[in-house]
């Protein structure tokens, strides 16, 4: 396995962004959040969101294949001069492998040029 972090760019890289984002939301969050919310959450869904906010994201791609995305950018008038890391998911299979470090690397290199940053969980 050979893991490149790198900035979505193609429409493939847009549709494996949202196709793990969907997945991992429904893999995560069944039984913590709304099923019903789930239910609405499609792939589909997930693409029209990913083609919503196509800058500031970073992709950890296996070859073709999208493993993993982490989305960063300013915390905006809430915290001037803030910035922050959004969203960080990673397909299950590539769990304990390092992807998900390598992704919030990137990302903090990303907004190094902010005095700070902050994380969001759920």
């Amino acid at each position: 396995m050979s893991i490149v972090v790198k900035p979505m760019e193609t429409e493939a890289e847009i549709q494996g962004k949202a196709h793990v984002h969907w997945r991992c939301w429904h893999e995560t969050y069944k039984g913590k959040v709304s099923e019903r919310y789930l239910d609405h959450f499609t792939e589909e869904e997930s693409l029209k969101l990913a083609h919503r906010f196509l800058d500031k994201h970073l992709i950890a791609l296996d070859g073709d294949r999208v493993a993993g995305f982490l989305c960063y950018g300013d915390r905006g008038e809430a915290a001037p001069n803030v910035g922050e890391i959004f969203a960080l998911y990673v397909l299950p299979e590539y769990h304990g492998k390092g992807v998900g470090q390598l992704l919030m690397a990137a990302g903090l290199e990303a907004l190094s040029g902010y005095p700070t940053f902050c994380l969001w969980t759920l």
